[in-house]
């Protein structure tokens, strides 16, 4: 898991209660997710600020041996076009889209990475290499070998976010396919398998709060603040 999470932050390098301006507006918002754990790595910081729109306008990322910001602007349609990255390995990654608002591209300084998009199996392929699939919200389906399962009707710490959330994927959180999202992942099939399980608290709301990561990759504590 851990080689994966790096190749899939190389490609990224290549390439709370209310939002901070809105106003006064109660919005439910994450404002941080924490990760612990015992292997190197593990010990992960994410802190999200919003614009008026409630979109994630900045993510500060505090890492075991680096700490990095990215700053991110939309398109009309809400869609992330740009995350500049400071701190830590600095750089621009582009995201485009085609005329069916589809991913067609990630690029940087370093080159460009084609995205395709099959409409037949409804699958996003980024650089022939790493197939996802997304829903309508853009909360992952499918990402790489994994299945990703949903716990219902339960919220994700994006719930309410706007915006086509899951691109933080490749904006800066090469792990938000398992826990971001509007939805709230409970596990993860690697072929097929088994391979992450997630056990959440839930506030009476229906937000997750806290989540225990097993499984034969990892072993993780997360904790969400809004």
């Amino acid at each position: 898991m851990k080689k994966l999470l790096f190749i899939l932050s190389a490609i990224v390098l290549l390439t709370a209660c209310s939002g901070d301006d809105s106003g006064g507006t109660k919005t439910k918002l994450v404002r941080k997710i924490t990760t612990t754990g015992s292997d190197e790595g593990d010990n992960r910081t994410y802190s999200f600020s919003y614009d008026k729109q409630d979109r994630v306008k900045k993510m500060k990322v505090v890492l075991e041996t680096a700490t990095f910001e990215m700053t991110y602007t939309y398109n009309e349609l809400d869609y992330l076009v740009k995350a500049v990255r400071t701190g830590n390995s600095p750089g621009t990654t582009l995201l485009t889209y085609d005329e069916a608002n589809h991913l067609s591209s990630i690029s940087s300084s370093e080159g460009v990475i084609p995205v395709t998009f099959d409409n037949a199996t409804q699958t996003y392929n980024v650089g022939g290499q790493f197939p996802f699939k997304v829903d309508s919200g853009w909360d992952f389906l499918s990402y790489y070998s994994f299945s990703i399962e949903s716990e219902g009707q339960m919220k994700g710490a994006f719930y309410n976010a706007k915006g086509n959330i899951g691109a933080l994927q490749f904006g800066g959180m090469p792990d938000f396919f398992y826990l971001g999202g509007r939805r709230s992942v409970k596990n993860l099939k690697l072929n097929g398998q088994e391979a992450l399980t997630k056990v959440s608290i839930y506030d009476e709301e229906g937000f997750v709060t806290s989540s225990n990561v097993g499984g034969a990759l990892m072993t993780l504590s997360v904790e969400y603040e809004y």
